[in-house]
Formats: structure tokens, C-alpha cells, sequence
């Protein structure tokens, strides 16, 4: 009975991966179709925006991805209805503004051009508030589907399929733009994404609720709850010491947007746009390995080693960046920073889940994800700043001296929280 009952734990486990999988390379498909930095800034060019306008979009998604977090602490509660509200939610706070901006792209040319670009870019600003209201609440989600000996390569293997998929996407969006000559092109891509978008979630639906030894409980979030919980996260010393080395290895790599300014200009040997476009879909193919290699790593060695082997990635990165040129130099460096990218991303959301000191794993993960983001989003612009006034041979020594510093503090002072007391 017991062995029965083990096969069965272990086959939904398996069936419920699998769907996820599924999800969230859909979900990648539908984001690479109408990609931030590509169709979107595009059509935005097309209706006439200003650079700024444009450049507006990176701090849209990191702000409006972070603070409206907090309102998901609140808006979907606990218990086993939290899936229901999860994936209902999508259907009506995120992916609505697909298919508005859909509409809006089809009118280029026949509407005031500022007033549509200014309507297109709110309409993406609610849909990436829409994301961030469930981000946290999401990760929590995950936690209470997946046992911890699995999460890893969930999570690797279903944000690899994402990121390998968004490449596909990319792909097939570069040649609806290019076959297809009429502005319209771009509203058809959104429209297209947000039908692409309904079918992933409708995938989650067919996830079942499994036992996986964490407890659910029907309550209620309240602000007392949440600052209480915050500080006990706060002077939890495994998770300070985990944020300190988390920030001062995305200060190492806040060199990524610059990349491309480096590889067109004669230091990094005068690559052309087109061979940087093309070198450029490295980024996600790196970013799909790191996912698939840190979520093996995490399971089997604990995730403090995913960290650890992404920001010694990230270190042969900005070496590479430093020491070569040239269209190869380019495509060799977007794969590191991609594969980088996806060990530290999945190894931080795991340990964010295994730093918990308390009960309120939900207000944890927001907590950490908001302190972390705060931190972090300034980081580009000073770098920009740096590279603007020093150039970028100073840019990416700092880079470097940054990254050492992050790699000694992760293996020096940073514990794997599997060693400790698990309050999963």
C-alpha cells in the first residue's frame, strides 16, 4: 500500500511538472512574440515616441513588477483556493492588456501619434502590474505543489522550455515584420500573444493539488501579519547574508545593457546590428541551460551551489567581455551572461524559499523580492552613468572587482540552508 501510495505521490508529482512545462513554454512563446525590447519598442517608434518614452519601458518593468506585489499578499490568500484566484486573475487583470494594445497597434497611422504611443505604454504598465500583483504568490504556489527534492527542476525545466520557447517566438515575430509591411502586423502579434497567453493558463487548470507535506491554511492576511513577519525575515541572518551577496553580484552584472553599445563600437570590433541581433538570441538559449543546470545542481547539492557556479559564469563573462572582440566574442559572451543569468535566478527564488524563518512564506518571498529589486534596479543606470563618463574599460573592471567580491562573500558567508533547520 505504502509503495502504491509512493508511486502514485511520485506520478502526479511527475504529471503536474510536465503540465507546467507545457504552460510556461507557451507563456514564453507569447512573450517572445511581442518582445519588450524588439515589436514593442518598435511599434512604439513606428507611432512616433520619443527615446525616453522608449527607455521608459525598463524601469515600467521593474518597478511595476515589484511593488504591486504587495497587493498580491492580500488579494489572494492562502489555502486551496488560491490556485482558482491565481489563474483567474490572468484572465482578468494581465492578459485583457494584450489584446488593448493589439487594438491600439492596429490604429498607428490613423490615430494622434503621441496620444497612442502614450496609451500603448500604459497599457503595457497595467499588464506588468498585472504580473506583479501574482509573482509572489505564484512562487508560493509552486512551493506548495512541489517537493523540495523536485522544485529545482520544475523550475529549470519549466523556465528553460519558457526561455527556448520566447527564442522561437522572437523568431517568428522578426518574420511577420518582415513579410508583412502593414502596421497592423504589430496589433496581430499582440492579439495573437494574448490567445497564446489564455491557452497557457488554461494548461494550470488541469494541475492537481497534491500532499507534499506542507500544510495549507485558510486565513486571512492582514498588515499586522505582514510586518511581523517581514522583520522576522529581516533578522533572519541566513537571509541577510544571502541579499547582501545577492546585490553585490547584480552589481557585478549590471553591465548586460551595455553589451550591445560595447560590440558595436570599435573596441569590441565593430559588429554589425544585424550580427548582433543574430548573436543576440544566445542570451536566451544561455538562459534556458542555467535553468535546466542550476534547478539539477539545486536538488541534488542544495541551491547555495547554483548561486555560486552563476556568479563564477558571470566572472568568465566579463572576462571574455574584457579580453575579445568580434562577432564570436559576442555570441560566446550573450550565452554565459544567459546561462549566468538562469543559475542565479533559479538558485535566488529557491533560496528565497529555504531562507524562511517562519510560517508566512508568502510575505517572505514578497519581502525578499521587493528588498532585492529596490537594490538592484538603480544598478544599470549607474552603470551607464560610469561607462558614459569613464568608458567601458572601467566599467568592466569594476564589474569584475564587484563579482570577486560577491563570489567570496557567497562561499565565505552564505550557508546552505538544507544544513540548517528546514522550515518548509
Amino acid at each position: 500500500m505504502n509503495a502504491s501510495g509512493g508511486t502514485n505521490h511520485s506520478s502526479a508529482v511527475r504529471r503536474n511538472m510536465i503540465l507546467f512545462i507545457i504552460g510556461e513554454a507557451l507563456w514564453g512563446f507569447q512573450a517572445g512574440l511581442v518582445g519588450s525590447a524588439t515589436v514593442l519598442s518598435v511599434m512604439l517608434q513606428e507611432c512616433g515616441a520619443s527615446k525616453t518614452m522608449i527607455g521608459a519601458i525598463g524601469g515600467i518593468e521593474a518597478f511595476g513588477f515589484l511593488l504591486p506585489q504587495l497587493i498580491g499578499l492580500f488579494l489572494f490568500g492562502t489555502g486551496k483556493a488560491q490556485k482558482r484566484r491565481i489563474l483567474w486573475w490572468h484572465f482578468v487583470g494581465i492578459i485583457p492588456w494584450l489584446y488593448v494594445i493589439g487594438v491600439l497597434g492596429m490604429n498607428v497611422g490613423h490615430v494622434r501619434p503621441r496620444l497612442l504611443a502614450l496609451g500603448i505604454l500604459g497599457c503595457y504598465g497595467l499588464f506588468i502590474m498585472g504580473i506583479g500583483v501574482v509573482a509572489g504568490v505564484w512562487m508560493d504556489w509552486i512551493g506548495h505543489l512541489f517537493p523540495r527534492s523536485w522544485r529545482g527542476r520544475v523550475m529549470g525545466a519549466s523556465w528553460g522550455a519558457s526561455s527556448a520557447a520566447g527564442i522561437i517566438g522572437s523568431l517568428v515575430a522578426g518574420q511577420v515584420l518582415r513579410h508583412f509591411h502593414s502596421s497592423s502586423a504589430y496589433g496581430w502579434l499582440f492579439i495573437s500573444a494574448g490567445c497564446i497567453a489564455a491557452l497557457s493558463i488554461t494548461t494550470f487548470w488541469w494541475v492537481k493539488e497534491i500532499d507534499v507535506g506542507v500544510t495549507w491554511e485558510e486565513r486571512r492576511t492582514n498588515v499586522g501579519d505582514v510586518l511581523r513577519a517581514a522583520v522576522m525575515s529581516l533578522r533572519h541572518v541566513g537571509f541577510r547574508m544571502f541579499v547582501v551577496g545577492r546585490v553585490m553580484a547584480a552589481a557585478g552584472f549590471s553591465i548586460v545593457p551595455l553589451i550591445a553599445v560595447y560590440y558595436v563600437g570599435s573596441a569590441g570590433g565593430n559588429v554589425t546590428k544585424s550580427e548582433l541581433v543574430s548573436a543576440g538570441a544566445m542570451l536566451g538559449l544561455g538562459f534556458a541551460v542555467g535553468n535546466v543546470v542550476g534547478g539539477y545542481l539545486g536538488d541534488r547539492y542544495g541551491h547555495r551551489l547554483g548561486i555560486v557556479v552563476g556568479v563564477i559564469t558571470q566572472l568568465m563573462t566579463l572576462v571574455m567581455l574584457l579580453t575579445t572582440q568580434g562577432v564570436w566574442s559576442c555570441a560566446v559572451v550573450y550565452g554565459l551572461a544567459g546561462t549566468s543569468q538562469g543559475l542565479t535566478n533559479l538558485a535566488h527564488s529557491n533560496l528565497l524559499f529555504e531562507t524562511c524563518p517562519h510560517d508566512r512564506r508568502l510575505v517572505h518571498i514578497t519581502f525578499g523580492n521587493i528588498i532585492l529589486g529596490a537594490c538592484v534596479s538603480p544598478l544599470p543606470l549607474v552603470a551607464g552613468w560610469v561607462a558614459q563618463r569613464h568608458g567601458m574599460k572601467v566599467v568592466m573592471l569594476l564589474s569584475i572587482v564587484c563579482s570577486v567580491a560577491a563570489l567570496l562573500w557567497l562561499v565565505s558567508m552564505v550557508r546552505e540552508p538544507r544544513r540548517q533547520v528546514a522550515h518548509e
